[in-house]
């Protein structure tokens, strides 16, 4: 786990180390429980902004649980789902996840895991969602099996639950539905109104299995993401649909909707999968529901200010209910969006704008963080419609940053502005991630092989078996900027892997040689140190095969944490210490 907090000292920006905020939740999930008062739950820990994670347990029926708890009335965290049709192979919720830069996720819902020929009903939806999902206002999976029950939440955070029928590719009939931005659906609904109802497919006779299920309330914008494991995965024996439903209810949740369950029921929680699925590994899918810290300004919000004489617009590809234009020419006129962000780091900034032939070629944005002014030129004639990068940049907490759209179209001209999103990627600044497919930046020695088991960074890793440590894999790049730098390395873990896999770390202040234990923690970004290296300097991190078992070498992450553009390492000390 990793806090997600940060202070300001002098010019650097330094960062504590890992530290738990730790809260009781006063809620019937763990004071009053009605349907199971056995139930253990422990201390929820703070993983972001608005947001726990807990796990419970109870002795009989035998239950492992895991508990998402998110409050949608913290404006720096949202909740969506992400949908992925399959390609080359299907994708895992931790790569959704950290692709989105979320903090915690669970699989998603329902999907066609019948190849064709398998004389399956479903073999047609091989690789797709078979349940309805929309993001970001736009329907990427169409209702494909039946009536289904669907979680839909607005720009406000309203959220609604629907039935929609069979085959529906359309927005439910619902006039409530309107706004919808983001919705996914499953099977069967757990409760609604508070009342377990059970619509549909609800059998009295349904059998325990490993669980997926959002619940939520009326009362408030708190949303639960729950697992529960099956199949006497970690010896939890998993719960029928109306145990889930009483879960929900002691939870406090008003409506409750289950997901897809048995062998893809995943919880992820800050870069682990903290469940255990019933598979032995994690299974991917196509789809996920995510929990991202990421503060969004509508040009409708509270916190975006208007100058001028904007027009609101409804030309295809607005964000929320709308968008606005200005002409260009001599038209004074400037948007600003400024966020009241909890978290010191780096954030990914997105614009969304509606294109047209009549938006200016080259349009300013300008962004105004920890570290200045920066200038960043969009074509409104291409993209739009969706959310696109201004790039990385690092903001303090509080609201002195901000992104700023200054009307200066030409005549004939037609500006666009929508909305504005800022993406918390870490307490640091720039990453730089080296895969072992990446032919620019690595290198090797010796007969390494290609594996695939889960799971890996990307597709796959290479490996060695334990030798004379005449086999190696190099990982290198040039450094863009000088700095201290923490170092990770991604790999796959198994009980025949080596336990003293010897690495060397090639930096500014030398080379150091470690040992790390690759039966462990596996499938994650594991620190192995910080280093200072100087600008255009080489970075390069070399594993070999002198261990006492299989050595992998799949990434290399160099994370930027502390800049000092003018530094050399002589200066180091007195620098940073």
């Amino acid at each position: 786990m990793s806090n997600y907090s940060g202070f300001r000292e002098g010019r650097a920006i330094f960062f504590p180390l890992l530290v738990f905020s730790l809260c009781l939740l006063l809620s019937p999930g763990v004071l009053g429980a009605l349907n199971y008062p056995d139930m253990v739950y422990e201390t929820p820990e703070e993983i972001g902004p608005g947001t726990t994670w807990q796990q419970a347990t109870h002795a009989s029926p035998s239950w492992n649980i895991n508990i998402i708890r998110v409050d949608l009335d913290n404006r720096n965290i949202q909740l969506r789902p992400d949908h992925r049709e399959r390609e080359e192979h299907f994708f895992r919720p931790s790569f959704l996840a950290m692709e989105a830069n979320a903090i915690a996720a669970t699989n998603g819902t329902f999907f066609g895991i019948w190849p064709p020929g398998s004389d399956h009903p479903a073999e047609d939806y091989y690789g797709q969602s078979t349940e309805y999902c929309k993001i970001d206002g736009e329907l990427l999976a169409p209702n494909r099996r039946g009536e289904r029950p669907v979680w839909g939440i607005k720009h406000d955070n309203t959220m609604l639950q629907t039935l929609i029928g069979t085959d529906w590719d359309a927005d439910p009939d619902d006039p409530q539905w309107t706004d919808i931005l983001h919705a996914l659906g499953g099977r069967p609904t757990l409760l609604e109104d508070g009342v377990k109802t059970g619509q549909p497919r609800w059998s009295s006779d349904e059998g325990r299995e490993p669980r997926t299920m959002m619940g939520w309330s009326d009362a408030d914008n708190v949303v639960y993401l729950v697992t529960v494991d099956g199949r006497d995965a970690g010896g939890s024996v998993g719960m029928t649909w109306e145990e889930q439903a009483n879960l929900l209810l002691d939870l406090g949740c008003d409506h409750g909707i289950n997901f897809d369950g048995g062998g893809s029921t995943t919880a992820w929680v800050d870069g682990q999968v903290v469940n255990v699925p019933s598979d032995g590994n994690e299974r991917g899918g196509v789809t996920a529901m995510l929990v991202i810290p990421a503060y969004i300004i509508d040009h409708t919000d509270g916190e975006c200010t208007i100058t001028g004489n904007w027009e609101v617009s409804t030309d295809a590809g607005y964000f929320n209910t709308s968008s606005l234009t200005i002409d260009g020419g001599e038209n004074d006129g400037s948007i600003t969006w400024r966020p009241d962000l909890e978290m010191t780091g780096q954030y990914k900034i997105y614009a969304w704008y509606t294109a047209d032939t009549n938006r200016p070629s080259s349009v300013e944005y300008t962004v105004n963080d920890f570290e200045g002014s920066h200038s960043v030129t969009v074509d409104q004639q291409t993209g739009g419609g969706e959310w696109e990068l201004l790039g990385n940049f690092v903001f303090e907490a509080g609201d002195n940053g901000y992104v700023q759209l200054v009307n200066t179209a030409g005549a004939g001209e037609v500006l666009s502005a929508d909305a504005v999103k800022f993406v918390w990627t870490g307490s640091g600044y720039a990453e730089h991630i080296i895969n072992n497919r990446d032919t620019a930046n690595t290198s090797m020695t010796g007969s390494w092989q290609v594996g695939d088991y889960p799971t890996p960074w990307e597709e796959d890793y290479h490996f060695a078996f334990a030798g004379d440590g005449s086999y190696t894999f190099s990982f290198f790049m040039d450094m863009p900027e000088s700095g201290i730098y923490e170092v990770y390395s991604w790999w796959v873990q198994g009980t025949n892997r080596a336990t003293n896999a010897r690495y060397r770390i090639h930096s500014s202040e030398g080379i150091e040689e470690i040992h790390v234990n690759q039966r462990q923690n596996g499938s994650n970004w594991n620190l192995l140190g910080s280093w200072f290296y100087e600008e255009d300097s080489e970075g390069r991190v070399t594993i070999d095969n002198s261990g006492d078992g299989v050595v992998m070498a799949d990434a290399v992450k160099f994370s930027l944490i502390e800049p000092a553009e003018e530094a050399s390492f002589s200066d180091y000390w007195e620098l940073y210490y």
